[in-house]
């Protein structure tokens, strides 16, 4: 049998601990921004944008909550969301936004293509560093493929005794850039319309070319065989209908394929330099 003394005691601590804890608001300012920052830590940034919204609304001075809630919406590529945040932190506009969130301002700008308004707020901006500035400007121009414009951007930004390793690294792509041998549609096109298929090939799409080859020569050769010992019927016209109607559609793929072939070449250049420019070097600092 339990002593009376044991269980009196027992509950005496029972009540005191869960007195201990409906005295704590678990939703006040520390709590929300501890788990918050365990969720930002672990990459949780549905949630841990919820969370920072709301530490932000209880403090409003909190630089760093702010910071990670607009890098959360990046991260979640709500960029239009993330920019909305950043003007409404900094009534003074974009030209004076501190260092950190101009850099998140002209990374969301680059995320969604806007590369005017991001050359804009680059020329008006009076917090980035000129480094910076020229980082983004270069990439800028190669994340458009611009190469002749970014080489002499470079070249300049190299009169002027500007060094970083992003320039560097964006340096060679504007170097492997100007070496590329992108695909001419109208060449591609007019290829294939000469030997059908040939466009094809041209552009890499070997499988296509053969086919395309294949189809539009046994077509031709039994549109031929058809008129010449039947003359003009149904199965002559039908034949040289499917097949003029494929030969026509492989000159126009043919063009498509090489525009295709170059998009992927400057996709992947614009890979390289989010990479560079765009992805995190290092995690914003966290509360201890």
């Amino acid at each position: 049998m339990i002593p009376f003394k044991s269980v009196c005691g027992g509950l005496l601590c029972l009540f005191l601990l869960l007195d201990s804890l409906f005295s704590q608001d678990l939703l006040d300012y520390a709590n929300t921004l501890r788990y918050a920052d365990y969720l930002y830590r672990t990459h949780q940034f549905k949630p841990a944008a919820v969370e920072l919204e709301r530490a932000v609304f209880l403090e409003p001075g909190d630089t760093l909550a702010k910071l990670k809630l607009v890098r959360s919406y990046r991260y979640l590529k709500e960029y239009g969301t993330a920019n909305a945040r950043i003007k409404s932190y900094f009534c003074d506009g974009p030209d004076y936004l501190p260092g950190a969130f101009s850099d998140e301002y002209i990374k969301n700008l680059l995320y969604e293509n806007r590369f005017q308004e991001a050359g804009e707020f680059l020329r008006t901006n009076r917090t980035m560093g000129e480094t910076g500035k020229a980082e983004y400007g270069l990439g800028i121009h190669v994340m458009q493929c611009r190469w002749e414009e970014a080489r002499q951007l470079a070249d300049h930004y190299s009169g002027f005794h500007y060094r970083s390793d992003k320039l560097e690294e964006l340096n060679d792509i504007i170097d492997e850039g100007l070496n590329t041998r992108y695909r001419s549609p109208a060449l591609a096109a007019s290829l294939s319309a000469v030997v059908p298929g040939s466009g094809k090939l041209y552009t890499g799409q070997w499988k296509d070319a053969i086919f395309s080859f294949l189809f539009v020569t046994t077509g031709s050769w039994l549109t031929y065989r058809s008129y010449m010992n039947k003359g003009v019927n149904i199965n002559t016209v039908f034949i040289g209908t499917v097949t003029l109607g494929f030969y026509s559609a492989n000159i126009y793929g043919s063009s498509k394929s090489a525009k295709k072939y170059n998009q992927k070449i400057n996709q992947s250049f614009f890979n390289d330099v989010e990479a560079i420019l765009l992805n995190d070097r290092g995690p914003v600092g966290s509360r201890q």
